[in-house]
């Protein structure tokens, strides 16, 4: 009776054991494929961010080159971004996304460039920034070397 007992505790202990090494087993597999997809989430997002900026950059480049991207080509590159922008980014990024896509082709040229910081402030804190204390005249600098005297004259210009 004594060995009997014994195996039996032996066999409840390898079931229950069993069932806690495959329980184990099943949230590491779950977890590893979460990780895996939020990183392929990651990198979509990156290379959407990516491309609005590098639309800013070269809506920057063109004016400051004297050839501006025509509006008809920013708005399609916006467009373009919308699509991935929907899917990929971030919901507080999707609204300024496309709150700066409705007030581009209506408002100043300084509101816009406050609208890009915007974004750029939210891309940033999305991308894993969320204390960012970055302002918009830093920001803007970064993209735009003579950032202050072209703020200047936006600003005389529609005061």
């Amino acid at each position: 009776m004594g060995v009997l007992k014994n195996l039996d505790t032996a066999i409840w202990t390898l079931i229950i054991s069993s069932a806690f090494a495959a329980i184990g087993w099943l949230f590491k597999t779950e977890r590893d494929k979460r990780s895996e997809v939020e990183k392929q989430l990651s990198q979509k997002k990156y290379d959407v961010y990516q491309g609005v900026i590098q639309l800013f950059i070269d809506i920057i480049n063109g004016l400051r080159m004297n050839t501006p991207i025509t509006a008809e080509e920013s708005q399609s590159r916006m467009i373009d971004l919308m699509k991935d922008m929907i899917i990929y980014g971030s919901d507080r990024v999707l609204m300024k996304f496309s709150h700066l896509r409705l007030k581009a082709s209506v408002d100043t040229p300084i509101l816009n460039l406050k609208l890009y910081y915007e974004l750029m402030l939210e891309i940033r804190k999305d991308m894993g920034h969320p204390r960012t204390i970055a302002r918009e005249d830093e920001m803007m600098g970064i993209f735009i070397s003579d950032y202050w005297s072209i703020k200047a004259e936006l600003l005389a210009a529609h005061v």
